[in-house]
């Protein structure tokens, strides 16, 4: 043997090492769901550790590395995800991931946002619903020993998780347990009724992000919360969950990765067989986790009491609020001008300020009145009508007058100049009110 191994060329030897490394690396895909600004890309970035952010595809690809919460010196696993942009009109690309060749090894992450709660129980069931279709293509496309194997595998696994306690041991330790009882003919106990009513076949994964934000005043105001209305989410979420035999976890805005931890675990646990480290967490309601096969219905049912639904708490805003885009209507130009003259037109007294102003104006820089044609009375109309017709003077013509009252007699001042007014005279308007250089000198041309 030794002496086959020194007659093997050295780089020889590495590359069957690498040979080796690389095909006991399991490849394994996670499909990431959810409405458009739910937070997938800012979960994917958790995940992944960085900050990068999404290219704005239909259907992006990244990977990351998940390694083996105790076996830390293992070779870490890739998986490859997967992330849809949300948009409900191409949702056929969803069968270039969900196919005959990755189901087996795939799973799938709703992703629904705390900030928008009116669309948390529509959307889940909605990418529940698309991602149903996808598998039941696939599954009725198998054979039948090969979707029933398929199935009970996710069945067992939420069985087993109750007689294990939360799969605390070894994940090889498991597997060869599982194998063992596997070729026993092991006699299961059934699953209480309604869970996993919906058996697609693979792990699922709902996420809530931004769950801090059901604490913001503003957000407590707005809809009148109280602290039952949190566990009403909470209780919703929950109920979809073990319908389908998923999984829950609560993501907050402002917290650290903890729970993006949590969650990596959890992928390495359902989809590479990694030991389970996080016990399930139903108090701290920022950090939910209910992992598949913990949760029962009395559990549930002792969240909220009354038969009260998301939308009796949570209303859609309008557009607006949202922040969408909407189109004012503008009338025509020339329509908008008849508007105008029409409404300046049924402000009489407006006008007859505008025209006392006018005149004061003139007389102030010219030093004589504007003339202006006589308005002859009407007919059997009284000279005192006539002249109540015209309207007082108001406050910006006397204000005028007053200007000319005080130039007349104050020291100093050009003859005929209007209002040039020395400093501190008597009856002088205050300082600054002085007509432009050009028009006073024409004014003193004018006096003389």
């Amino acid at each position: 043997m030794t002496a086959e191994v020194d007659n093997v060329p050295l780089w020889t030897r590495i590359l069957q090492d690498v040979s080796k490394i690389q095909s006991s690396k399991q490849n394994k895909t996670l499909l990431i769901l959810g409405d458009r600004q739910s937070g997938k890309s800012t979960l994917l970035s958790r995940l992944e550790e960085s900050e990068d952010e999404s290219n704005g595809l239909v259907l992006e690809y990244n990977f990351i590395s998940v390694k083996d919460p105790i076996n830390f010196t293992d070779e870490p696993q890739q998986l490859d995800v997967w992330t849809y942009d949300g948009d409900p009109n191409h949702l056929q690309m969803l069968e270039h991931v969900i196919n005959a060749d990755t189901i087996e090894q795939l799973a799938v992450a709703i992703v629904v946002d705390f900030a928008r709660p009116w669309t948390i129980e529509s959307s889940t069931k909605f990418w529940l619903d698309a991602v149903g279709e996808c598998t039941n293509t696939v599954w009725n496309g198998l054979s039948d020993q090969e979707a029933k194997a398929g199935k009970d595998k996710i069945r067992k696994y939420l069985n087993r998780y109750r007689v294990t306690n939360g799969f605390k041991a070894d994940a090889k330790v498991q597997q060869k347990e599982e194998d063992e009882n596997d070729e026993k003919e092991e006699i299961e106990i059934p699953l209480e009724e309604g869970v996993l009513e919906k058996n697609y076949g693979i792990p699922i994964f709902l996420v809530a992000t931004r769950s801090d934000i059901l604490y913001s005043p503003d957000y407590a105001r707005e809809y009148s919360l109280k602290s039952e209305h949190y566990d009403l989410v909470q209780q919703t979420l929950r109920t979809i969950a073990i319908e389908y035999g998923a999984s829950l976890l609560f993501t907050a805005a402002l917290s650290n990765r903890t729970q993006a931890q949590v969650l990596s675990d959890y992928i390495g646990h359902r989809l590479f067989g990694f030991p389970l480290t996080h016990d399930a967490e139903d108090v701290n309601r920022e950090n939910i986790f209910i992992p598949s096969g913990w949760d029962s219905f009395a559990k549930i049912k002792g969240l909220f009491s009354k038969e009260t639904k998301i939308s009796d708490v949570f209303t859609p805003p309008s557009k607006a609020v949202e922040g969408e885009r909407q189109l004012i209507p503008t009338p025509v130009f020339s329509e908008f001008l008849l508007e105008e003259k029409k409404r300046i037109e049924t402000q009489p007294k407006a006008n007859v300020q505008m025209d006392e102003m006018r005149k004061g104006v003139h007389q102030m820089m010219y030093n004589k009145p504007e003339t202006q044609p006589i308005k002859q009375p009407e007919a059997g109309a009284s000279p005192n009508k006539a002249g109540a017709a015209g309207g007082k003077p108001d406050a910006a013509a006397n204000f005028f007058k007053n200007i000319l009252a005080g130039s007349r007699g104050a020291p100093g001042a050009v003859p005929g100049a209007g209002p040039s007014v020395g400093v501190g005279a008597v009856g002088a308007p205050p300082i600054g009110i002085q007509p432009p250089p050009a028009v006073a000198k024409r004014m003193q041309e004018q006096g003389k």
